[in-house]
C-alpha cells in the first residue's frame, strides 16, 4: 500500500517536482547566509479510501510544534562551518503558499528584516510549501499525515513536503532550488480526523517524527543545491 501513497503524492505533485542548481561561480560567491523557514505552520491530513473514491484533504495549524525553529537550528548547525549565518526577522505566514503576494525573491526583499548593523547577505535559504495540487489552486503543506484504507484495515504515514530555494542576496533572484518529499510509516496512534482533533500526546509524537524527517532531509538537500560537499 505504500506504493499507493507514492502514486498519490506523484499525482498531487505532477509537474511541480524540480531542481535548479547554481553554478560553481555563484556558490563560491556566497559567504554570508540568512535562513527563512515557513514549512511548519500548517499540516495536511489526507484520508485515502478504496480505489475509485476521492481522497479527503484537510489542513490545520501546528505552529506550536516549533518545526520552523527546528529547521533553522538544524540548517545553522550544518552550515556554520562553511558560511557566516545571520539571523533574519520575518513572518512565516508571509511565505506560506497561499499567502505569498509576489515572487519569492521579491518577498525576501520586502518581507525580511536584517539587524541594522549587518552587511548585505550573499544568499537567503528559503523553505516554503509552494507546490500546487494540479491546477486546483490548493497547495501541499509542509507536513502531512495520511491514512490509506485497505481490505485489511488502515495504514498510516507521516511526512514532510517542502521546496528549498536559494535567493541571491544582491539581485534577489532564485539561483538554486530543490523539491523534497519524505515520509515514514507510523502506527495508528498518530492518526486523528483532522489537526484540531489531535491530542497533546499525538502532537508530541508528530513533533518528534516530523522533526526527525526534516533533520534527515536537510543535509541531502543542501548537497544537491549545492551548498555543502
Amino acid at each position: 500500500m505504500k506504493r499507493v501513497l507514492v502514486g498519490l503524492l506523484c499525482l498531487m505533485l505532477s509537474g511541480c517536482m524540480g531542481r535548479q542548481v547554481m553554478t560553481s561561480q555563484q556558490a563560491a560567491a556566497i559567504k554570508t547566509i540568512a535562513i527563512v523557514s515557513s514549512v511548519g505552520d500548517e499540516m495536511m491530513t489526507i484520508d485515502v479510501p478504496f480505489f475509485g473514491m476521492e481522497s479527503s484533504v484537510t489542513k490545520g495549524p501546528i505552529a506550536d510544534l516549533g518545526l520552523d525553529a527546528h529547521v533553522i537550528a538544524q540548517l545553522t548547525e550544518r552550515l556554520k562551518d562553511h558560511y557566516r549565518i545571520v539571523p533574519v526577522n520575518y513572518k512565516s505566514t508571509d511565505f506560506r503558499s497561499d499567502g505569498m503576494k509576489a515572487p519569492i525573491g521579491t518577498m525576501v526583499h520586502d518581507a525580511t528584516m536584517l539587524p541594522s548593523a549587518d552587511p548585505a547577505i550573499d544568499a537567503y535559504i528559503v523553505l516554503t510549501t509552494t507546490i500546487e495540487v494540479g491546477n486546483s489552486g490548493r497547495h501541499v503543506r509542509g507536513a502531512f499525515m495520511a491514512r490509506l484504507s485497505t481490505v485489511n484495515g488502515h495504514q498510516h504515514y507521516a511526512g514532510v513536503i517542502y521546496k528549498m530555494t536559494v535567493i541571491d542576496g544582491h539581485s534577489f533572484q532564485p539561483i538554486s532550488n530543490i523539491d523534497v518529499v519524505d515520509y515514514d510509516a507510523v502506527n495508528k496512534d498518530y492518526w486523528a480526523d483532522g489537526v484540531a482533533a489531535l491530542t497533546v500526546a499525538q502532537r508530541d509524537k508528530l513533533k518528534q517524527e516530523l522533526n526527525a524527517q526534516l533533520g534527515a532531509t536537510l543535509r541531502p538537500a543542501l548537497k544537491r543545491l549545492p551548498l555543502i560537499d
